[in-house]
């Protein structure tokens, strides 16, 4: 229980070889040690080509320190020894020349090549990390001890194998004329495979163990908690028959006992409510305005009950308490409905202004508050409805699109300026592209093609809104990510404009009371101008759409 969770391990593995000698990349491991070793095995049958200095080749570091001369007298175009400051006789620098020329060169070339991929191998064996027995869960310490053993016997043979490699090449470096074999044991790479794979089957284990840890843990507790309830099991028995007893009890308290005579507590309540509609004539009222709401929700917890000149609204039998917003509304909405009926209210010759009915209600009660207002006033003379949610909106257009009444207009409320400093509401037609399409996307694409900015605060203010909700629909359509900024970025399009309409639609899109920096105003022409731009780069055909819409309309 208090063992906590361990992070996981890689599998251990010496990767591949970039091979100089026989320029081969990515060679795995050990095949790599294969060939280098067979190259060992025939370079030293090789010999160079030259017509030998026989002091030279009985006495191989001299002849190593003479090759070193003649490489530097050929750098520095001397002729004269160094050491003994001598000239050189032209007969002695041909016989040298003769004895290091090109195949000499190649094969030494060769052998310092091979040293250096044996560096390579050292340099991964030294770089090889193997986790600290700590790290793991202590029950696959020891296991893991015990590989790490292996691993580290193997590791001693192959550095010893690699050493006798080396010398091996180095020899032939001093022995270049000559042709001559060896005798050399390929490095048996079973045993350290082996060791690899069992570290890791263990390092598997522990990796398992990390992945199941939370169920490992649960099943702890439940094993704890089965161990210690097995010791009460009798009490517990006892106390479920006295909770039996009680909940028989509570339930005849409830629902009443027929044989005994006994009313329940919703008979009494029932039995208490007829009492009472006996002094009351506001019942049927109640019942009108419970079944509607019911109706309305879409449940039945809350219902009026008559109380004195009014109701009280009760919830499960209880007065409702925190009624939330959008209960509030329902409410409201349906008292108000119901008193359209009011004796003293002539529905057919009157006028109804409804403002916003659905403010607060969640998205599933939109289409019941429509449902019961239109069918609350289609016979009303005339009838003022205003709202600013979309939804409702396109529900109202369908509807009095299928009315057969002539005298239907539809309105909206601009925003307009008097003399470049103060902002008014200005009433106008709905626009053609709301009214036929019913589709906002459409209309906000309109308003920003055709914005044109004088300057003003006022002229730009709701121009980053109507930018920000067009990107957004556009990144849904067209785009991918599970954010704004993601969908964004993810667009296929100029990376300066694209992060410009971000900063711009991201920053200036502004809630209710928050305004807009004047300093900016200047950019809005222009960032309208980016996002249109890159509506019709990006989706073409989908813009064309737009443009051909808005001009059937226009």
């Amino acid at each position: 229980m208090k063992q906590p969770a361990m992070e996981k391990h890689n599998n251990l593995s010496f990767g591949t070889i970039n091979l100089q000698v026989k320029n081969e990349s990515e060679v795995p491991f050990f095949n790599a040690l294969q060939i280098l070793e067979k190259y060992v095995l025939d370079i030293v049958q090789m010999s160079a080509t030259s017509i030998a200095i026989q002091r030279l080749v009985e006495f191989p570091t001299i002849a190593e320190w003479v090759e070193q001369g003649v490489s530097i007298h050929n750098d520095t175009d001397g002729d004269t020894c160094e050491f003994c400051q001598q000239e050189i006789p032209e007969e002695r620098a041909q016989a040298l020349a003769s004895h290091f020329n090109d195949s000499d060169r190649k094969l030494k070339r060769e052998l310092d090549q091979s040293l250096q991929d044996l560096e390579a191998f050292r340099q991964k064996l030294q770089g090889l990390s193997t986790p600290t027995n700590s790290s793991f869960y202590s029950e696959l310490r020891e296991l893991f001890s015990a590989t790490l053993n292996d691993i580290s016997s193997q590791q001693s043979s192959l550095f010893n194998h690699l050493a006798e490699l080396t010398k091996l090449i180095g020899e032939k470096l001093t022995r270049r004329t000559e042709s001559y074999q060896i005798s050399l044991v390929p490095f048996n790479a079973n045993p350290y495979l082996d060791a690899f794979r069992e570290a890791n089957e263990v390092i598997g284990m522990h990796n398992a163990e990390t992945e199941k840890f939370d169920q490992r843990l649960q099943a702890t507790r439940d094993r704890i908690e089965n161990h210690f309830l097995t010791g009460i099991t009798e009490s517990i028995a006892e106390i479920d028959e006295e909770l039996a007893a009680i909940n028989a009890l509570i339930k005849q308290l409830t629902d009443g006992d027929v044989e005994k005579g006994m009313l329940g507590v919703e008979a009494l309540r029932k039995r208490i409510g007829e009492n009472r509609l006996k002094i009351s004539n506001s019942h049927q009222a109640a019942e009108d305005l419970s079944e509607k709401l019911a109706s309305f929700l879409g449940r039945d917890d809350l219902r009026f009950e008559p109380e004195g000149e009014g109701y009280r609204i009760m919830r499960f039998g209880r007065a409702a308490k925190r009624l939330s917003e959008g209960e509030k509304t329902a409410i409201t909405f349906l008292y108000f409905v119901v008193g359209l009926q009011d004796r003293d209210f002539d529905l057919a010759e009157g006028i109804v202004v409804i403002d916003d009915p659905i403010s607060s209600l969640d998205s599933s009660s939109v289409y019941q508050a429509f449902s019961f207002l239109k069918n609350a006033v289609k016979d009303a003379r005339q009838i003022f409805l205003l709202t600013h949610n979309f939804e409702f909106l396109k529900l109202l257009l369908d509807w009095i699109s299928r009315v057969k009444k002539t005298d239907k207009t539809c309105w909206m409320l601009h925003c307009t300026t008097t003399g470049g400093t103060q902002r008014e509401a200005e009433l106008k037609p709905l626009d053609k592209i709301l009214l036929e399409n019913k589709n906002e996307f459409t209309y906000l694409f309109k308003i920003l093609m055709e914005f044109q900015s004088d300057g003003t605060v006022s002229n730009a203010y709701p121009i980053p809104n109507i930018a920000r909700k067009v990107l957004e629909t556009f990144l849904e359509q067209h785009s991918t990510g599970n954010s704004f900024y993601k969908k964004l970025e993810n667009l296929d399009y100029n990376e300066t404009k694209k992060a410009v309409l971000y900063k711009y639609t991201n920053d200036l899109s502004h809630p209710t009371l928050s305004g807009l920096d004047p300093a900016l105003v200047g950019e809005t022409q222009t960032n309208v101008k980016h996002l249109l731009e890159m509506i019709e780069a990006v989706a073409p055909v989908h813009h064309k759409a737009l443009t051909d819409t808005i001009s059937g309309a226009a």
